[in-house]
């Protein structure tokens, strides 16, 4: 239809495309487009599969709870099976939270993992050192925390992306 005199035609624009779906991650103040260190990442993984590895542990407790052969081989009733399922259950899930936040580059977090794993150094010191019958597991006990020690703060890539 040809416009009136004087009027131009005003079209409508076209629908607007909708918006790409991506998941915005939120990193800490600081640390947005640095890459993160391979050992770190390797921290947060293991951290990860610990939580879930947890978060399972305690399943089967809060689950076998009724089974007779389970709470006589751990000597223990059902109640208190369900108390320590759901215990751990609640320790994996903010195992998992804390190794999130850990991977978005929080520092208070960091110092949370370097003060949990400092402890861990202590007790398997204290393993080695006084518990005969587990030496050699304590051996392992030793060399994971202080690795991650390392990724977390010994590193220097660690130590750069950490840095504000």
């Amino acid at each position: 239809m040809p416009a009136a005199p004087g009027r131009a035609i005003v079209r409508a624009p076209p629908p607007a495309a909708p918006a790409p779906v991506c998941h915005r991650v939120v990193m800490a103040p600081g640390t947005e487009g640095r890459p993160r260190p391979r050992g770190l990442t390797a921290v947060v993984v293991f951290g990860l599969v610990q939580a879930v590895l947890v978060v399972a542990l305690g399943t089967v407790m809060v689950v076998a709870r009724d089974d007779v052969e389970v709470r006589r081989e751990l000597g223990v009733d059902p109640g208190l099976l369900v108390v320590v399922g759901a215990v751990l259950i609640a320790v994996g899930v903010l195992g998992a939270v804390l190794a999130v936040l850990l991977a978005r580059g929080s520092d208070r977090v960091r110092a949370l993992y370097g003060l949990v794993n400092g402890i861990n150094v202590a007790v398997a010191v204290y393993s080695l050192v006084a518990l005969r019958e587990v030496q050699l597991e304590s051996v392992w006990s030793l060399v994971l925390p202080i690795a991650i020690l390392w990724f977390l703060y010994g590193s220097p890539a660690s130590q750069e992306y950490f840095r504000r």
